[in-house]
């Protein structure tokens, strides 16, 4: 992509291969918090917006009384779509494609939704963003979406 080009050109410190390698292991972190309700971990790693729908989807899924269980067995793909340049930040926008298994059980232990030893293929675009001037190497989670209809819908909530 000539985005991708155009960024490392601007910023010869930025390294493709070490910031897929990164995305790769914060995605199933970042999903597996998500499903523990570890809002720590994600206060880490998720810009405030992001933040705040996920830690109001676990609330709300803590109300009725519903638990989350994600395992992110396999990693099968991660790709750059996209780059943008804003003022001080730079985003970059990933398709994910991993093999999990997700189940949804409802306050008295029963299935709501998935299935707990079915592994089904996530079909995810997250964007990563940080500023570009920070000392601060760390990106965080800026925007989930699933712009593909996946066999099971995938409990991250799209945010922006």
């Amino acid at each position: 992509l000539q985005e991708i080009l155009s960024f490392m050109q601007s910023d010869p410190r930025f390294d493709p291969k070490a910031f897929l390698s990164g995305a790769k292991d914060a995605f199933p972190m970042i999903v597996e918090a998500f499903a523990r309700g570890d809002l720590p971990t994600l206060k880490m790693l998720l810009s405030d917006g992001v933040y705040t729908t996920f830690e109001q989807a676990i609330e709300d899924r803590r109300t009725r009384g519903e638990t989350l269980i994600t395992d992110v067995h396999a990693v099968k793909g991660c790709s750059i779509t996209g780059v943008k340049v804003m003022q001080r930040m730079v985003y970059i926008t990933l398709r994910f494609l991993a093999d999990e298994s997700v189940c949804v059980r409802d306050r008295d232990g029963m299935v709501i939704s998935g299935h707990p030893d079915k592994v089904v293929t996530m079909n995810d675009v997250w964007t990563f963003g940080r500023d570009i001037r920070s000392k601060d190497p760390t990106w965080y989670l800026y925007e989930t979406s699933d712009d593909v209809i996946d066999e099971f819908k995938n409990p991250i909530p799209d945010a922006t």
